[in-house]
């Protein structure tokens, strides 16, 4: 990692590792502008660099973060997945031990455990959403949007929320028998589908845009903020026209042309 001001700062994995062998015989540690942070005697990992040169990292047991010089207990054997780290008062992780995913979030109770937990995002405002079954034999999955419940669902995927708590996140019902992963979509606007399929161009900005290529009864369409118009058969390879407004700039591209235009001006 590496910020403006020329700091950085990563993990080495010992100097006896052999990773082509599978072999890892010293804990791995983190190194700060040439000079290690940890040990080496027990596990350690870097996770990012502030723009002020203070350091996100774990070790065996804890989580330290810039403001918080005590660190964040955590439980043996504790994988983190996800973090997001804004301020000391604005942070949170996802991690699974033993006795499966958590989700830690500044200022709340930890959520969990989950058989399993992902797709999870975090902005600097608080805001905060992921994907969820909260069992093994359930084989049911819920969307937590800004701690509202959604679902059940039978697979979920795509989670996203901008700062206003729009938000948008693809499914399938829990009565389902597509073999796709996802046949609906959900948004802050309502219920879409079941569609034949979603194709992967699925785009979301931060003021709530979006925009979704799916394909029903045979015939492709394009979604853009709830306006539906017909697509030439494209077999999923159609990357859709879309015009967005992003924190005062602006965005175009359309299908057919091999270029695109930001605030004006053309690339491509």
């Amino acid at each position: 990692y590496v910020n403006d001001r020329g700091d950085y700062a990563y993990t080495v994995y010992g100097e006896h590792a052999n990773i082509s062998q599978g072999k890892n015989d010293s804990k791995p540690y983190v190194v700060k502008n040439g000079v290690r942070v940890t040990d080496g005697k027990e596990f350690a990992h870097c996770y990012c660099l502030t723009e002020s040169g203070e350091l996100v990292y774990q070790t065996a047991n804890k989580l330290y973060l810039p403001g918080v010089p005590e660190g964040i207990e955590l439980q043996p054997n504790a994988n983190i997945d996800d973090i997001y780290y804004h301020d000391s008062s604005h942070y949170a992780f996802t991690f699974h031990d033993g006795d499966g995913f958590y989700i830690k979030i500044s200022g709340m109770t930890d959520r969990g455990p989950y058989y399993v937990a992902g797709d999870f995002r975090y902005l600097d405002n608080g805001r905060y959403a992921y994907a969820y079954k909260k069992t093994k034999t359930s084989g049911e999955m819920y969307a937590c949007i800004d701690g509202l419940e959604l679902g059940p669902y039978s697979y979920i995927g795509d989670v996203n929320i901008n700062s206003a708590g729009k938000y948008l996140f693809c499914y399938r019902p829990a009565d389902s028998k597509s073999e796709y992963d996802y046949t609906c979509i959900r948004t802050h606007d309502g219920d879409y589908g079941p569609f034949d399929a979603i194709y992967n161009n699925i785009k979301f900005s931060e003021n709530g845009d979006y925009s979704f290529h799916f394909c029903k009864n045979g015939v492709e369409y394009l979604n853009e903020n709830g306006v539906v118009t017909t697509l030439p058969s494209t077999g999923g390879y159609y990357d859709s026209s879309i015009s967005m407004d992003v924190n005062g700039h602006s965005f175009h591209s359309e299908y057919g042309f091999d270029y695109v235009v930001v605030d004006g001006q053309r690339f491509g």
